[in-house]
């Protein structure tokens, strides 16, 4: 029995063997009725196939060789990203404490008291550099 079934086994794939290689060559049994000029331009266009498939593949290779780099790149830029939300954070904190320093030294200030009033040195110091020849 099981001779049997190796027959049929070895039937079955040598009919599917013969069915794919009798599609495959129905492409040059086409061409075999076709006019030489048209049959070049296939020739011609299997030949740009072929090209730009080797092209395709030197472009992957490059972008295979360049994803680690991306992938560190984008690391870097995520790690500064958090980075710099942390500086900001510790500048807004710092800014925080000093704002609430200049709040405490506020508070013992009265304000709105006397106007400021400049003193005589300096209303002389204003008179001298008017009345000065030497201007830049």
């Amino acid at each position: 029995m099981k001779t049997v079934i190796i027959f049929l086994n070895i039937l079955l794939i040598s009919l599917l063997l013969y069915y794919f290689l009798g599609k495959t060559n129905t492409l040059i049994e086409n061409l075999a009725n076709c006019p030489t000029d048209k049959r070049n331009v296939i020739y011609k266009q299997s030949a740009k196939s072929v090209s730009q498939g080797k092209r395709l593949g030197k472009l992957e290779w490059h972008l295979m060789m360049l994803k680690p780099t991306i992938q560190m790149n984008t690391m870097l830029a995520k790690a500064g990203g958090e980075k710099s939300k942390k500086a900001i954070g510790d500048i807004k904190k710092k800014g925080k404490e000093k704002e609430n320093e200049l709040n405490k030294l506020d508070k013992g200030f009265a304000g709105g008291g006397k106007a400021i009033v400049p003193s005589q040195s300096a209303k002389n110091f204003g008179k001298a550099m008017r009345a000065s020849k030497e201007t830049l």
